[in-house]
């Protein structure tokens, strides 16, 4: 169920006749007395002076709405009062008897007169687009977008490629998932990683490795929400210059909802195939003048057609605007998920086909379980100096921790029987990140100039563990699953989790970046794009340590730093609004990716990309 947005106006109680009888009675020709009344409304107006001169003056409020009176001060008659307050308002008066007075329309004379034949007026004025208005804009056209510059620039005229998935998309295709959003985005795939807690994706060829940028600033990996999505951007090809470490394949942006100050309420139950329920909320609107909120609630619960399989979701995503002036806006976000679900690792091959067994068969055992906590702070701020020049910054944190508990097949037997395996890992992926930006429009010498400058930080700290047993029954064999006959609670749940953890490792990245950029529009039909960037990195892995501690020493100590400069260039033409040709040229790096069997550290990852499109 959805509402939209209504205006809301005073509704006038009673069956609006306004009336005001007093005990005294008055005659109409009565001698003149001193009368002050404010200019205000004009029913008001009447009210005063009905009670100031003793007369009764009925009136409906229909006839009197939105009308207003000059101000009253001076001696006169009632007439002489009623004459100045009814002046211009298309009404005029009647006296029923010496006290008692009605409102009629005024009689306008018909007169004969010559047409007269006004001048041509041309009028025209620039559009007005509500970059945070998703949901009164049904369309399935974005014209502009912040991705790939990250200034407000229409699509036609951004030497990039890229595409928008509007939230009218996501509605009437009931999308879900960031799967079911990108599903008709083309050269983005969907890659499946260790069932619902991560969400991966390959774009142009690329592996995302399950990052992907909230509002533009790098997220850790996790399965994300669509609840509080706006829209979602994807810009193709590479784009570190404004982002820092990002794989040359392109990104993908998710665009929060932003608090309204027009009321808007929404309430959503959703059911589906395999017992999946899905309730959402979307509440927005004013708390003052300057202070706007909103509150976005998911909840999802559902099965699969794979036994013992399912999810469950719970997200919760409060945030609040404060506009203490038109130039200024302060906004807080805080974002809340809760995933509890199950690893399945499908069905084995028996030569070169699946084994014949009912595709609903879950091979592993039901005590597994995976779960992931997220907990995000999202603190932004801008301000517009004049009309060409204007600040934003946005800090981001999220903590998020995963356990993960599964049981699962892990080698075939000649006996149809399976050996089973057991992952049972706690890791954290912790997230710190800034960016600021200074945004200026310049005009001279026949070009329009778009500049943009900024600093961006990014932190990420991962420490893990995984307690593999070396030993007992899921390590020597005698731990078997029958492939055609499962025998499920095999283990104690509470035993296997007490093991110890015999292997820890760490993953520390550490980002610092500064670009320019300017966009330059020469005769309404040629741009170009030209800017630059540096990274400082660092990167410090470890795997396989007896410990924590450890692990921590070994990250710090073989940590890699690299640096570079990445240049981007574009250039487009426009010869018709319909259509652009464009061209770039664009680097990024990828720093290390950490290191090999032998612990040698990997080099730094580069790319390079040129492109060319209508």
């Amino acid at each position: 169920m959805r509402r939209k947005p209504k205006r809301l106006s005073t509704v006038c109680t009673g069956l609006g006749i306004g009336l005001l009888a007093l005990t005294g009675v008055a005659s109409a020709d009565e001698a003149a007395r001193h009368y002050r009344i404010p200019a205000q409304s004009l029913d008001s107006s009447l009210l005063r002076l009905a009670a100031d001169s003793d007369l009764e003056i009925l009136f409906t409020a229909d006839q009197l709405h939105g009308k207003t009176s000059t101000p009253l001060d001076g001696t006169m008659t009632p007439r002489q009062a009623l004459d100045q307050l009814l002046k211009g308002s298309g009404y005029t008066y009647h006296f029923v008897d010496n006290h008692t007075v009605t409102l009629d329309k005024a009689l306008v004379e018909n007169k004969k007169a010559e047409p007269t034949v006004l001048k041509t007026v041309k009028v025209s004025a620039d559009s007005i687009r509500d970059v945070t208005d998703d949901y009164n804009n049904t369309s399935y056209t974005r014209t502009n977008t912040t991705t790939a510059t990250k200034t407000d620039t229409p699509i036609m005229q951004t030497p990039m490629s890229i595409q928008v998935v509007p939230r009218a998309v996501m509605d009437d295709q009931q999308v879900i998932s960031l799967k079911d959003a990108l599903q008709n985005v083309s050269g983005v795939q969907w890659s499946p990683v260790e069932g619902n807690l991560y969400e991966n994706f390959v774009l142009r060829g690329f592996d995302a490795n399950s990052s992907t940028l909230r509002n533009g600033i790098r997220e850790s990996s996790f399965s994300a929400e669509t609840a509080n999505i706006a829209h979602i951007e994807v810009l193709k090809g590479p784009s570190a210059m404004l982002y820092g470490r990002v794989e040359p394949g392109g990104i993908i942006n998710r665009v929060t909802k932003d608090p309204l100050f027009t009321p808007y309420y929404s309430v959503q139950q959703q059911f589906g195939s395999f017992s999946n329920y899905r309730t959402t909320v979307d509440a927005t609107g004013p708390i003052s003048s300057e202070v706007a909120y909103r509150f976005n609630m998911a909840y999802q619960n559902n099965k699969s057609y794979r036994d013992f399989v399912g999810n469950e979701r719970i997200f919760l995503a409060p945030s609040v605007t404060w506009k203490p002036s038109t130039q200024t806006e302060l906004g807080l976000t805080l974002e809340y998920q809760y995933d509890n679900g199950r690893w399945d690792d499908g069905i084995p091959a028996l030569g070169n086909r699946p084994a014949n067994v009912p595709i609903s068969r879950y091979l592993g055992d039901p005590i597994s379980n995976d779960k992931q906590e997220r907990e995000l702070i999202d603190f932004h701020w801008s301000h517009q100096f004049n009309k060409d020049w204007k600040i934003n910054q946005r800090f981001v944190t999220s903590l998020a921790t995963y356990d993960q508990f599964n049981i699962f097949p892990w080698s075939l037997n000649s006996d149809n029987t399976m050996n089973l395996g057991l992952w049972n890992s706690h890791a954290e992926r912790n997230t710190y990140s800034q960016n600021i930006n200074l945004v200026g429009n310049i005009e001279g010498w026949g070009a329009k100039h778009t500049i943009l400058t900024g600093f961006d930080f990014y932190t990420f700290d991962a420490p893990g563990a995984v307690g593999n047993p070396t030993t007992g029954p899921l390590a020597d064999g005698t731990a078997l699953q029958n492939l055609y006959n499962p025998i499920y609670g095999q283990f104690n749940a509470t035993v296997l989790h007490g093991l110890p953890a015999n292997s820890y490792g760490t993953n520390n990245q550490t980002w610092y970046g500064i670009y320019l950029q300017d966009q330059i529009q020469l005769w309404e039909k040629l741009h170009f794009l030209l800017g630059g960037r540096y990274d400082w990195a660092t990167i410090g892995t470890s795997y396989g340590l007896a410990s924590a501690s450890e692990a921590s020493v070994a990250a710090n100590n073989t940590a890699i730093n690299a640096d570079k400069f990445s240049p981007r260039f574009g250039i487009l033409y426009q010869p018709w609004s319909w259509m652009s040709v464009y061209g770039n040229y664009t680097e990024s790096l990828g720093a290390n990716n950490g290191r090999n069997l032998n612990n040698t550290p990997l080099k730094q990852q580069e790319g390079r990309g040129f492109e060319a499109g209508i």
